[in-house]
């Protein structure tokens, strides 16, 4: 009986949240900054672990993502991680020094560095500088980007596939 109450109130939860998200795609609507956003992250962004990520190579992405979380998402600075894949002909700290730069996240923030060993002797692109993924661990904003995204699907007519 203590499960079914569990379930029903996480039912609860999860519709009240859809309401909310529903009312909020309404009034965002008009701002086509909302929609660039959402249209990035429905291509680039995760959709399996109930915590927000987006992950690039391109700065600009990056810093239009972070605005996009900053302004839309109302997202606080202190919930912002930042994890890295580089390869291991790339220097770290400079590495991490650029990409505190581009997010202007505090190295602190800075939870994952992966190095890739690579079979290469030198790098081949020199403005590249691994690739940078924005981690917001919220299920809760997980779920309205969800939402937001099913919305925006229906606004043009097509069923999402699951």
């Amino acid at each position: 009986e203590k499960i079914n109450e569990l379930n029903a109130e996480g039912w609860k939860e999860e519709e009240d949240g859809r309401k909310e998200a529903e009312k909020e795609f309404i009034l965002l609507h008009k701002n086509p900054f909302f929609f660039v956003g959402l249209s990035l992250y429905a291509a680039e962004g995760d959709k399996s672990q109930e915590r927000v990520k987006f992950a690039n190579s391109d700065p600009n992405l990056i810093m239009l993502m972070m605005k996009w979380f900053r302004e839309i998402c109302n997202v606080s600075e202190d919930r912002f991680r930042i994890a890295l894949h580089i390869h291991d002909l790339l220097c770290n700290e400079d590495v991490i020094s650029y990409w505190v730069d581009t997010t202007n996240i505090p190295k602190k923030q800075f939870h994952k560095l992966y190095v890739k060993k690579s079979s290469l002797r030198q790098r081949r692109n020199i403005l590249y500088n691994g690739t940078c993924s924005i981690v917001i661990n919220s299920k809760d904003l997980f779920r309205k980007i969800h939402f937001w995204k099913q919305a925006l699907f229906e606004e043009y007519g097509i069923n999402p596939l699951p």
